[in-house]
C-alpha cells in the first residue's frame, strides 16, 4: 500500500531496486525471520573513512547510520526521523519492577520513574534546542569551541537539564534498588550507562566527537580538520572498513571501467515483492519525494514549481542502471552503553505509548563507492526529463533521478553526498538515455541498511 503521493509504479520500482540489491548483497543467505532490508535514497550520505578524513568526521557517519530507529512499515531509510539511543533513555526509566508487596517501594520507584521521564524528554528538548544555537554561532564564525565547552557558558537551560536528569537517574537506581527484585541492580545500572553516552562529558567507550563535513570538504575529497565537534553515543563500525574505503580510492580510475553493476527495468518491477525484503505488501508504506522516480523543482513565471514524472509514464520500456566502483556490507554496532537486556522487559502502565510500538534498529550498512545512474526510456520521457533540468539549473532548482540528486551540493550534515552538478547529466545522442556520472569524492553511499526487529515489552506479570 502507498500513499497518494508515491504511485504504485513508482513503489514497484524502489521494491525491484530493493530485491536486486538484497540479492547481490546477500547471495544465498536471504533475511533472518526479525529482519527488514531498508533501501536509502541514492545520495545518501554513508559512513566518511579513509586516511584524509578526520575521525570525528567519520564518527558522524557511523552515529547517522547506526542511531536509527526504524518503522517496522516504511521500507526508506532516514537517519533523521527516530532516535535508538532515546528509546533506550526512555524504556530504561519506565521498566516494570515487582515489589513483592512492598507498597512503599512501588510508590517511591514510581514517582522516580515519572521524575526521570520527565528529566529525560526536558533534556533531550534542552540538548536540541543548544546543538541548533551552537551550531548556528559555528556557521556564524562566532564560536570554534567544542560544543561541551561551548554550552559551559551558553546553553546554561542544557546544563540545568543534564544535572536533572542525572539526579532523577540516580534516584531511579537507588529506588529500583530499594526493590530488590528481579532485574532492579540491572536496570539501575543500564540508566547510568545510557546516561554517559548522552551527556556532555567524554567518556571512552559510551560516547565519541563528531562533526558534520561541510559541503566544500565533499568537493575536495577530503576533510582537513573537523569543526564544529560534539558528543553522540558512541557506535562502531567494522574495523576493515577505513582500510576498505581507502581501496575503493586507490583503485577507483582503473574499478570505472569494469564497476558493479545492477540492471532492473519497470516491466520487471510488478513481480517483486516487498516480502522478499521483510515486509508485508498489505501493510508496507513507501513515502517521500524522492520516491517519485523523477522530481524536478524550479522557479516559473516567479513562482516555485515542482514537476514530478513516474514510472508509469516512462513506460514499460524503463530500464534503470547503477554502477559503483566499490560495495560491501559493514557490521554497526552500539558502544559500551547499548542495554542489549533492556528489550522485551515490561514497562509500567503509565510508559510513553511509543515504546509499545514495534520498531527496528540498524545491524548491517551497505555502502558504495563510485555510484553512477543510466536511465535508460523513451525519447519523449527522458526529453521531458531534460527540460526540467534546464529550467532547474537554470533557476537555481534542484532534481531528482531516481533518488539521486542534483544541484544541491553536499554535506554530511544534511544526509547528502551529491555534488553531482546539472552540467554532469548527460544525454546520450538517441535521446532516450539520461547518465549522471560516478564522483570521486572519498565519500561513500549509503544504498541500504539492515535492521532487525526490537522485541516490544512483555506483558506486566500477574501474581498467582
Amino acid at each position: 500500500m502507498t500513499t497518494p503521493e508515491v504511485s504504485q509504479t513508482d513503489a514497484n520500482l524502489w521494491a525491484a531496486y530493493g530485491v536486486k540489491l538484497k540479492n547481490q548483497i546477500l547471495e544465498s543467505s536471504g533475511l533472518g525471520q526479525d529482519q527488514r532490508f531498508y533501501i536509502a535514497p541514492l545520495s545518501s550520505t554513508g559512513i566518511a573513512a579513509g586516511k584524509n578524513i578526520d575521525e570525528a568526521i567519520k564518527n558522524m557517519g557511523v552515529y547517522n547510520v547506526g542511531d536509527a530507529l526504524l518503522d517496522l512499515d516504511s521500507p526508506v531509510f532516514l537517519p533523521s526521523r527516530q532516535s535508538y539511543s532515546q528509546r533506550c533513555q526512555l524504556y530504561a526509566g519506565q521498566v516494570y519492577l515487582n515489589s513483592d508487596g512492598n507498597q512503599g517501594a512501588a510508590v517511591r520507584y514510581k514517582n522516580a520513574q515519572d521524575a526521570l521521564t520527565s528529566a529525560t524528554n526536558n533534556f533531550i528538548t534542552a540538548k536540541t534546542n543548544a546543538l541548533a544555537a551552537w551550531k548556528s554561532d559555528t556557521t556564524n564564525s562566532l564560536t570554534t569551541d567544542p560544543f561541551w565547552t561551548w554550552v559551559g557558558t551558553n546553553a546554561p537551560a542544557y546544563t540545568q537539564a543534564q544535572l536533572a536528569m542525572n539526579g532523577a537517574s540516580a534516584d531511579c537506581a537507588t529506588a529500583a534498588a530499594a526493590i530488590q527484585g528481579q532485574n532492579a541492580a540491572q536496570v539501575g545500572a543500564m540508566q547510568n550507562a545510557i546516561n554517559q553516552a548522552v551527556g556532555g562529558n567524554p567518556v571512552a567507550g559510551y560516547n565519541m566527537t563528531c562533526s558534520p563535513a561541510s559541503a566544500n570538504q565533499v568537493q575536495v575529497a577530503q576533510a582537513g580538520t573537523a569543526g564544529a565537534s560534539y558528543l553522540q553515543p558512541a557506535y562502531l563500525v567494522d574495523s576493515s572498513y577505513s582500510a576498505n574505503v581507502d581501496n575503493w580510492i586507490s583503485t577507483y580510475a582503473q574499478n570505472k571501467n569494469n564497476p558493479i553493476t545492477l540492471n532492473f527495468s519497470a516491466s520487471q518491477a510488478s513481480s517483486q515483492t516487498w516480502e522478499e525484503l521483510g515486509f508485508s505488501s498489505s501493510s508496507v508504506s513507501v513515502t517521500g519525494s524522492y520516491c517519485f522516480f523523477f522530481s524536478a523543482t524550479f522557479t516559473e513565471n516567479n513562482t516555485t514549481v515542482t514537476k514530478n514524472i513516474t514510472a508509469e509514464q516512462a513506460g514499460s520500456d524503463l530500464q534503470i542502471t547503477l554502477t559503483a566502483t566499490g560495495l560491501g556490507t559493514y557490521k554497526v554496532n552500539p558502544g559500551k552503553w547499548n542495554p542489549g537486556t533492556l528489550w522485551g522487559m515490561p514497562v509500567v502502565t503509565t510508559a510513553d505509548p511509543s515504546l509499545s510500538k514495534p520498531a527496528a534498529y540498524v545491524t548491517q550498512a551497505i555502502l558504495a563507492y563510485g555510484v553512477g545512474l543510466t536511465i535508460s526510456t523513451n525519447s519523449t520521457t527522458a526529453g521531458q526529463i531534460q527540460n526540467y533540468l534546464q529550467q532547474a539549473s537554470q533557476t537555481g532548482g534542484s532534481a531528482s533521478i531516481f533518488g539521486y540528486n542534483i544541484g544541491l551540493g553536499a554535506s554530511i550534515d544534511v544526509s547528502n553526498t551529491s555534488t553531482t552538478g546539472f552540467d554532469q547529466v548527460t544525454s546520450a545522442s538517441s535521446g532516450s538515455q539520461v547518465s549522471i556520472p560516478p564522483s570521486d569524492n572519498a565519500y561513500p553511499t549509503l544504498l541500504a541498511v539492515i535492521g532487525e526487529a526490537l522485541p516490544v515489552p512483555a506483558p506486566i506479570p500477574t501474581s498467582s
